[in-house]
């Protein structure tokens, strides 16, 4: 063998050598280079897959945590902060700022905290059909009394501060109390015609505002009186920013002003069954589900947010079901298919997770790269990190 020949497949040995160990450490695990993931970083919460666990964040270094067995408030490090024990077979968690609401549908007792402790507690001696909360910490719960309602309403030191028996005509489907804790509104279902039509009577909480009304009552909307809300259920209400009162049918999304309580602001007509519907300040979050009868459908899985002048401000397509949304100041967390997106409001991607395990639902806490992730027997604090290593398939793309 020459010399040139030998030095040729010496320099080719080389080669190829220094090209397996690219490839090896580049596609074989061995890369080292920066990328974000989520890591946990704090409090793992270990629960039963049957005690009927949910959460709620209400935006700090903090979440609610309700089950079967009491109501807990968690720092992000995992030190408990306020906890309260009560036996429930199916809880239902209300929050709204720092407050949260605990009953159970057909229940008996209703229970309302912020972070620090047990605000009130009522028993009742009919069963609990509705509930709602607000940001001051007001309540309202609604009883089923034989063929009639009574609905409570509670100020927030748990003083009852109005007490209504309904008629018996008529369905108690949904019930809000204002942000600032003077205007009560129920939605009802009027099941005395031919067909059925919902309205919304608005009260006074007060008593200087309410003293020139009959029954406390300012104002009414009639669905039978507005074209686009005739003949529709009007199922969820929840008074967002400058006491905009926005109800979800199941036909449409409305928005009734308080300057205006007898009309609606506007009308955005829905082609889709609701999946999930989301709540925060002035925006409304929509995860489309499958086409209504006769309407020309929108994708399955779109996630469209309406702002207070009822515009559409974006959408974001998942290309299937959504299993699960959340709203927030610091935007939008969209679970479908194993897999989390995060966009703000303007709708600029955040950053996209692929879950580990079985993860059923996630919220931000209090950054847009911190949050609450859980499962069916965990929740964990997690935060968005950069890390040196191989990247894996929880990377963030």
């Amino acid at each position: 063998m020459n010399k040139f020949k030998a030095v040729k497949i010496a320099a080719c040995t080389v080669l190829a050598a220094a090209l397996a160990l690219f490839f090896i450490t580049e596609y074989a695990g061995g890369r080292q280079s920066n990328f974000m993931t989520f890591m946990t970083v704090g409090a793992v919460i270990p629960f039963d897959a049957n005690s009927g666990a949910s959460f709620y964040a209400p935006g700090g270094k903090g979440f609610f945590f309700a089950s079967r067995d009491g109501i807990t408030y968690y720092t992000e490090d995992g030190s408990i902060q306020m906890s309260e024990l009560f036996t429930m077979q199916n809880p239902m968690l209300y929050g709204e700022g720092q407050i949260a609401g605990v009953v159970e549908h057909g229940g008996y007792d209703a229970y309302v905290f912020n972070t620090q402790r047990l605000l009130y507690h009522h028993s009742f001696s009919n069963p609990i059909v509705n509930f709602t909360v607000n940001e001051m910490g007001f309540s309202c719960v609604v009883t089923k009394r034989g063929d009639g309602y009574v609905s409570y309403v509670y100020n927030h030191n748990g003083h009852l501060i109005l007490e209504k028996v309904e008629p018996n005509n008529v369905l108690v489907i949904s019930t809000a109390i204002s942000r600032d804790g003077r205007i009560w509104a129920t939605a009802y279902l009027d099941v005395g015609g031919v067909q059925y039509n919902s309205f919304i009577s608005f009260r006074y909480l007060n008593r200087s505002e309410a003293a020139p009304f009959n029954d406390d009552i300012f104002a009414s909307l009639r669905g039978e009186n507005i074209p686009e809300l005739n003949n529709q259920f009007f199922g969820i209400m929840r008074y967002m920013d400058g006491n905009n009162l926005v109800v979800v049918t199941d036909k449409s999304v409305f928005c009734i002003q308080e300057s205006q309580p007898s009309r609606a602001s506007w009308v955005v007509p829905l082609d889709n069954e609701l999946d999930h519907v989301r709540f925060h300040g002035g925006h409304v979050a929509l995860a489309m589900g499958r086409g209504l009868l006769n309407r020309l459908a929108e994708p399955v899985g779109r996630v469209a947010l309406l702002d207070m002048g009822g515009e559409r401000v974006l959408e974001y397509d998942t290309g299937e079901k959504v299993q699960n949304l959340s709203l927030s100041s610091h935007g939008i967390i969209i679970g479908a298919g194993g897999r989390f997106d995060a966009i703000n409001t303007r709708g600029q991607e955040l950053w996209g997770f692929d879950a580990d395990y079985d993860a059923r639902g996630a919220v931000f806490l209090d950054a847009n790269d911190k949050i609450l992730l859980y499962s069916n027997t965990q929740a964990s604090v997690m935060k968005q990190v950069r890390v040196s290593g191989n990247r894996g398939d929880n990377g963030i793309e």
